[in-house]
């Protein structure tokens, strides 16, 4: 009888984690073109300003809840600067209003989970499978997300496994360690982890004994991700679904 444990990546492979970034990003704009008006920059290249002060800020603030308000912050204090206004306190305070909203614990519900990804999980577990969420990030953001997805469906609080990424505090974000422990703890067991990044979920994976399954999504933020190429030994998959069938019943 063959025996399996499964990892799960959370953003981006099992529930989507992106619009309320992109939601914010159009809430910045409308501000600054209300703001600044004429003298500033087109929405377009307001979203590109966002997007590449944000990645700059990744290596030190990883996925801590303040980097993203703060990447606003500083694209309005840059636009001050380009158009030659003066810092208001008050649109300031607006702009980090608007980055916090974006990781608010109300974002958060059901709605989020990725098309299929019920179906695959509810399956698994029934035929005796363990299952495991192994994420990177900030813990208070991540919880939410438990919380608010009800995602203690198919994974109770100890098989939520939250990799804190804030290197300024000495948190790298690496799941390699996270994932020995799965290995040592079902050393009989097939073992596998599913992701969308392979940097962040596949390499780890491999470094641990691991299988690691890809199935990218659409949204690629970290600069270091495109580039990369499939390592050997890892599986490409379209959808998430395709598990069940690359991966049939005992």
């Amino acid at each position: 009888m063959t025996q399996r444990v499964w990892a799960f990546d959370l953003d981006n492979t099992l529930i989507e984690a992106s619009r309320f970034y992109g939601y914010a990003i159009l809430d910045f704009t409308r501000l600054m073109m209300g703001v600044l008006g004429w003298r500033t920059l087109s929405w377009w290249e307001i979203g590109q300003l966002v997007s590449k002060i944000d990645r700059g800020l990744v290596e030190k603030w990883g996925a801590s809840r303040d980097r993203f308000p703060a990447a606003l912050w500083q694209s309005y204090c840059r636009l001050c600067e380009f158009v030659e206004v003066p810092y208001d306190d008050k649109v300031g305070a607006e702009v980090w209003a608007i980055g916090k909203r974006a990781l608010s614990r109300t974002n958060y519900s059901p709605l989020l989970v990725i098309p299929g990804v019920g179906d695959v999980l509810n399956r698994l577990s029934r035929r005796g499978d363990e299952l495991f969420v192994v994420t990177k990030g900030d813990p208070v953001v991540q919880w939410r997300k438990w919380q608010g997805c009800e995602l203690q469906r198919w994974f109770p609080r100890d098989r939520f496994i939250v990799v804190r990424w804030e290197p300024a505090a000495g948190y790298p974000g690496d799941k390699t360690e996270a994932l020995l422990e799965l290995r040592d703890r079902y050393p009989f067991h097939e073992r596998f982890m599913v992701g969308d990044s392979i940097k962040d979920d596949i390499l780890p994976a491999l470094r641990a004994g691991m299988t690691g399954i890809y199935v990218p999504s659409n949204w690629h933020w970290h600069p270091g991700e495109i580039p990369l190429l499939l390592p050997n030994g890892a599986i490409r998959l379209r959808k998430i679904t395709e598990i069940l069938d690359g991966f049939p019943g005992r």
